[in-house]
Order: C-alpha cells, then structure tokens, then sequence
C-alpha cells in the first residue's frame, strides 16, 4: 500500500519533508507528486491538473491511500469520486466544503497584484496560478460525497476557523469519515504540527493491517 502526500496551491512537495521522515521511520512507503510538473505544457486548469494526477496515480503499482492538503485534498476527493475502486483510504486536511467564492474572488485580486517573485515558491508561474483559480469556480466538491465508502480522515487546524464548519458537514456526508482537530495548527497543518500529523497519519494507516 503506498500513500500520496499531495501539496496545496501555495505549497510544493518540500512541506511534507518532516511528516515524510517521520512516516519513514515506521515504514511507510510514500511518494509526493510535484503537481505542477504533472500538466507539462498544457494549460493549468483543475481539469487538466486531475487529468494528469489521474495519469500519475495509474503509474502507481499499490493500492492507494490518498492524503491531500486544501487543493491537493480537493484532488484527492474529485480522484476518489471518479476511481473509488483505486483508493484504499483517504486523508483530507484543511480543504473547503465548497468552493468559498468571495473568498476566492479575493485571493484571485491579491494574485493578480503579486509582483512575478511571489510565485517562485509555488514552483508555477503567475499565469498558470490565475488559470487554476479561474478554472475552480464552479467546482462542486460537495456532490457525490456519499459515494465514497472507503475509510476516511478528515483532519483540520484548531486556529483554521474558515474550513472547520465545512470540515464537520463533509464528516457528516461521508459514509466511514472520522474527524480530527490538530491543536496550535492552523492552515498548514503539515508545516504547523508536522510530527503530530504524522502521527495521525500513521494511526489511520495502521488500522488498515
């Protein structure tokens, strides 16, 4: 069994450094996809990005255990929704209910006004993040919940009061969904509380043997 550790938007595979040691040390097999690259040199939608997960994730000769944070949880949950015989288990951290569309209105402004530099860290161009975040307008990731049986963590930060509402109602839709809080996280649980992740983690894991 492998377990995807799949970044956010603001984020590349560097911040599951220590969540990924920490899991090492036990075991556990797991790998980080570098999202972006996955698209090449098609345009940066959501569709295309699932698209091209959808094609990494079919290179992979395990079963699956997904474990996504906000956009990498959205991924998560739209692969899961399309291919729930390909995955064991998922783990969904920090991600919205639905699609916050003020918020998101917001945070597309602030992106169009970021100098160039601001994006060196996402490891994706300035253009290439507006496409995205146009392209998840519309994106209902609240249907189809109930479709997904398999054994599911949904985890959120204490300090991340705008996903804990939506974090609880997606627990309530999903069939096998358990709920945990990580205290003194907020938003970035995997840079926030790494060990204490990966020890959530590692105890959902192990309830698969």
């Amino acid at each position: 069994m492998k377990l995807l550790l799949i970044h956010g938007l603001g984020q590349s595979g560097i911040e599951w450094k220590f969540v990924r040691n920490q899991l090492d040390r036990f075991g556990i097999q797991t790998s980080v996809p570098a999202l972006y690259d996955l698209v090449g040199k098609k345009t940066m939608t959501f569709e295309n990005l699932l698209q091209s997960f959808e094609h990494y994730c079919a290179l992979q000769n395990d079963e699956l255990i997904l474990c996504g944070i906000s956009l990498g949880g959205i991924l998560a949950i739209e692969y899961a929704k399309r291919n729930p015989d390909k995955v064991a288990g998922l783990i969904l951290i920090s991600m919205p209910y639905k699609i916050p569309k003020v918020a998101f209105s917001l945070q597309n402004i602030v992106f169009r006004m970021a100098p160039v530099k601001f994006f060196q860290s996402m490891k994706m161009g300035k253009e290439q993040c507006l496409s995205l975040l146009d392209s998840m307008k519309e994106l209902k990731i609240s249907e189809n919940l109930e479709t997904l049986f398999m054994n599911t963590l949904l985890i959120y930060g204490e300090k991340d009061k705008i996903n804990q509402k939506g974090m609880i109602e997606m627990q309530a839709r999903i069939p096998h969904a358990q709920l945990k809080i990580i205290p003194k996280a907020g938003h970035e649980v995997n840079k926030d509380q790494p060990n204490y992740l990966a020890n959530k983690i590692l105890a959902f894991i192990r309830e698969f043997d």
